[in-house]
């Protein structure tokens, strides 16, 4: 039997070299291959819900530093962020192409994701500001950019105002505002920047400018007044328009009301108007119209309105049409200019959520306790204010009531000085139904007592 000795063969250095190599990669372990491989995996992690200033794609802001926030979700478990990074740019088209000019953060390490101060070039009057994050996972994965937030900058300045305060010549009551104007070329996009005291109702072309309610929001009006920025652009045509609005007294105003809920008295201001409107044309010149002496004013339906006592509304003293392109405005008085409530007022924009209606609740039962006498209830518990829809003889008074309990005779259980109410007389029958719905005041109630009264006088003014 032959017996074969083995040999060892020399092996190449280059092939050994290979072998450490491969060797000292494979004593690594696992995690340093997941962050190599990283690089080229997508994150679970996705970013969403972009706030400034906790507000979504606020419109005119005067925050020249706001806070920028965002919220994470994921289709894993047990997901964070690691890094993140902010772009923002002066339009949709630069973040889009990744060449933002107003501020890029770089990744930075951290974890936060709310309240981030905005560290880009300084910020101007009017200046819309687009802007994304894309945020790194535990693992050195990156996020897809988030879908393009925005917001736009208010008045930053007072020289920013060309608007006066205005007000209805010789009366403190609650006066109606209307300014007649033509835009002679297309629009591209217009901004009205608005306030009122106490509270405002605006138009344009009889359309509201918004959902929002309620406004301005409260402040001591001596030391400060919210302005509001609206996004007008859909309102407006080529041509004749009419910008109008209605005031209310709000607790800027807080007469004694004997009979009503007095919860104080005060004024701290009369009823007053600063409106400004931009409009920017197809052709980029511009037009301004502004709150001034060429405003047309009459004292309007609503004849008593505070914050807590309710409203009373006179609809015979509705102007026909008057929210409308060319309707005859030559009896209305001229607009007194005015200053604003003290020296020491500033402006500042509305910061805030805007008080807003998001429904409509129908009455589960209606009754009728005594002739002439309604009870509507809603069944829930609920802040808003009634819409009616009536038919009846001109000058008929109909009142109602909120409350939150029934006597034992099925009225309504109101116990005075706490009772807060409105009324709104009937203007007309010749032309249908007519349709009402407190702007002025709210309430909290669970139904409603309406009751239905002789004919009134017609009012002198």
């Amino acid at each position: 039997m032959t017996i074969h000795s083995l040999r060892r063969l020399p092996v190449p250095s280059s092939i050994l070299l290979v072998l450490f190599i491969v060797s000292i990669t494979l004593t690594m372990g696992s995690s340093q291959f997941r962050a190599l491989a990283a690089t080229n995996q997508t994150s679970t992690l996705a970013v969403g819900d972009l706030r400034v200033d906790y507000l979504v794609n606020p419109l005119g802001i005067d925050d020249t530093k706001p806070r920028l926030s965002w919220k994470l979700t994921s289709s894993a478990q047990n997901q964070s962020q690691q890094a993140y990074e902010v772009q923002s740019a002066s339009s949709a088209t630069l973040l889009n192409a990744n060449t933002p000019d107003l501020w890029d953060s770089g990744k930075i390490l951290s974890s936060a994701s709310i309240n981030l101060a905005y560290a880009g070039t300084t910020l101007y009057s009017r200046e819309h500001i687009y802007w994304r994050v894309q945020v790194w996972d535990a693992s050195g994965n990156p996020s897809t950019w988030s879908a393009t937030a925005q917001w736009e900058m208010g008045l930053l300045s007072s020289t920013d105002w060309s608007a006066h305060w205005i007000s209805n010549p010789g009366s403190s009551a609650l006066p109606l505002f209307a300014k007649q104007f033509t835009l002679t070329k297309t629009v591209k996009s217009a901004r009205l920047y608005i306030t009122g005291l106490g509270i405002y109702d605006a138009r344009i072309n009889g359309q509201a400018i918004s959902m929002d309610v309620l406004r301005p929001p409260e402040t001591d009006y001596i030391k400060r007044v919210i302005y509001s920025t609206y996004n007008v652009t859909s309102l407006l045509q080529q041509g004749a328009n009419t910008l109008g609005v209605q005031l209310g007294s709000g607790i800027a105003n807080v007469p004694a009301t004997p009979g009503r809920y007095e919860k104080f008295i005060g004024t701290m201001s009369t009823p007053r108007l600063l409106a400004q409107l931009e409009v920017i044309y197809s052709d980029n010149t511009t037009a301004r119209i502004i709150s001034d002496s060429s405003w047309r004013t009459k004292l309007g339906p609503t004849t008593f309105s505070t914050w807590y006592g309710g409203e009373d509304y006179d609809a015979r003293l509705n102007p026909t049409g008057w929210l409308n392109p060319g309707a005859n405005l030559s009896s209305w008085q001229a607009a007194t200019v005015t200053t604003a409530p003290s020296s020491q007022t500033v402006l500042s924009a509305q910061m805030v959520p805007a008080v807003q209606i998001v429904g409509t609740i129908h009455p589960i039962k209606i009754t009728q306790p005594k002739t002439g006498v309604y009870i509507f209830d809603f069944g829930i518990n609920f802040t808003g204010g009634e819409q009616l829809q009536i038919k009846g003889a001109i000058g008929t008074r109909i009142t109602m009531k909120p409350g939150e309990l029934l006597k034992s005779d099925g009225v309504l259980s109101v116990r005075p000085p706490s009772v807060r109410h409105s009324t709104k007389p009937i203007s007309s029958l010749a032309v249908g139904p007519r349709y009402g719905i407190q702007i002025f005041f709210f309430t909290g109630f669970v139904m409603y007592k309406l009751r239905a009264y002789q004919l009134l006088p017609q009012r002198a003014r």
